[in-house]
């Protein structure tokens, strides 16, 4: 069943994570959810990788470094008001990776409305997100 990550389980508890790298994928995460572009990129080395879940080539779309992850989430409106935002659930770090599964959320006439699922995996080094791979699940 899944859980919010804030919760004292998750995420990585149950597999042994690392507690700083546990933490910070809840502060990242929320940075996310919160639309927090700048709060992202400060736990997100110069060099990171965002790759998202939609784009051109068979892995979504690469975004490389500071700028170009930045550019790609303003044109995402990520921090736009009444914007869709990821809810996370059942979160996990092993070593330096870890994985979330995730639902977007969008508010619509009658409230909130699920719009897709999805899962995102991460790499960590030196202390930050050094990728995050999105993937999603939508209706055709």
């Amino acid at each position: 069943m899944p859980t919010s990550p804030s919760s004292s389980n998750l995420p990585g508890a149950a597999s042994g994570a690392a507690p700083d790298l546990a933490a910070l994928l809840v502060r990242y995460q929320q940075a996310w959810t919160d639309g927090d572009i700048e709060g992202i990129l400060s736990m997100t080395p110069a060099d990171g990788v965002y790759e998202a879940s939609f784009g051109p080539s068979p892995w979504g779309q690469r975004f490389v470094g500071h700028d170009e992850i930045r550019a790609a989430l303003l044109e995402m409106g990520l921090d736009q008001p009444g914007r869709a935002r990821h809810e996370y659930g059942e979160t996990h770090v092993v070593g330096d990776c870890a994985f979330a599964m995730w639902t977007n959320v969008q508010e619509g006439l009658t409230g909130a409305e699920t719009t897709m699922h999805g899962a995102d995996f991460y790499r960590f080094r030196d202390g930050m997100v050094a990728a995050k791979i999105a993937y999603r699940k939508s209706g055709s």
